[in-house]
């Protein structure tokens, strides 16, 4: 496991968000890439945002987490229980985000994002509190969702170790990640399923340069199709 976000220690704080308890002011920063036309030319990125803006679990709207600054016509995609919701757009010179305050990127959830044709690649950094202690994703929606890790670190999906990933697996699960250099730069999806009776994860399309166990990123997103009942997935992560 990799904690990836820069992290410093502000303080004690007592403090409730998405039901985890803070046991210290801890802040960090993780950086995101989105991709352009110079490197994928569907200019989609699979992101998340693992850090709470002020630490009241209340104020993850797209203008703190992802700024003001994008190009106009940048088009965030948002999950719902059943399917893609409204997407939200940013227009610069109208206001910014078409959705006036109200679409949200809280820790856990998991979107894709457009910059508009022509666009080049660019980067966002995110600031915000890390969350720490026990941490249920409240996203996971049914058979098919749209998920991130709450944390701000890089593992193996399965990784029960303070800062891992934590997520238990049942046979037939199935996660897909977003790879912009697929499909001759068109993107495109990597995609692992779970048999517990046949050694664990393993590549749908065999390639050896994915490792068969999902890793994860900092600020990256995944789907999360469920070979069974709806999952649960809770991390654990304490400052040490």
């Amino acid at each position: 496991m990799v904690l990836s976000a820069a992290l410093f220690a502000a303080g004690a704080l007592s403090s409730m968000a998405q039901s985890a308890v803070y046991s210290q002011n801890v802040v960090g920063y993780v950086t995101v890439t989105l991709y352009g036309s110079d490197v994928e030319s569907s200019e989609l990125s699979m992101i998340s945002n693992p850090l709470d803006f002020d630490g009241t679990g209340v104020n993850n709207v797209l203008d703190t987490v992802l700024g003001t600054s994008l190009p106009s016509g940048t088009t965030v995609f948002p999950w719902t229980a059943t399917g893609f919701g409204t997407p939200v757009s940013y227009n610069g010179g109208k206001g910014g985000w078409s959705d006036a305050g109200t679409a949200f990127l809280n820790p856990g959830a998991g979107v894709f994002v457009q910059l508009p044709p022509g666009a080049t690649t660019t980067t966002v950094t995110m600031v915000g509190n890390v969350l720490q202690g026990t941490l249920p994703n409240n996203y996971i929606t049914g058979t098919a969702s749209l998920i991130a890790s709450i944390i701000p670190t890089s593992a193996h999906l399965d990784d029960p170790s303070n800062g891992g990933l934590n997520y238990v697996p049942t046979t037939g699960d199935t996660v897909f990640t977003w790879d912009n250099t697929a499909n001759s730069g068109s993107g495109g999806y990597d995609g692992f399923v779970f048999n517990g009776g046949k050694g664990g994860w393993a590549t749908i399309a065999p390639n050896p340069a994915v490792d068969p166990d999902p890793v994860i990123g900092p600020g990256q997103s995944f789907f999360l199709i469920s070979g069974g009942e709806t999952p649960t997935w809770t991390e654990t992560f304490t400052v040490q």
